[in-house]
């Protein structure tokens, strides 16, 4: 039978664990948010299931976001050099 816990040590692991949930979190909506950027869908539920809901809604909007901007931006660079050629020729 395991020896119970004195309440301060109990106090101390609880808040080890809280901390430690704190930087999971962050490590894991990092890991998230450049996962869906590099293969645009999310990963595996165990990651995702460390982060509140919203947040990982949030982290997938940001993604598909900087997918528009960059798709954008290549167009872009496509446009304008088509315009510089166009102007240039004689």
């Amino acid at each position: 039978m395991p020896m119970p816990v004195s309440p301060s040590r109990l106090q101390e692991r609880v808040a080890y664990l809280v901390r430690r949930r704190r930087w999971i979190e962050r490590e894991a909506a990092t890991f998230v948010l450049d996962f869906y950027r590099r293969y645009r869908r999310l990963p595996p539920a165990y990651v995702t299931v460390l982060l509140p809901g919203a947040t990982v809604r949030s982290l997938r909007l940001r993604g598909e976001f900087g997918h528009l901007l960059r798709s954008f931006n290549r167009f872009s660079r496509v446009a304008f050099s088509r315009a510089v050629d166009r102007f240039r020729r004689p």
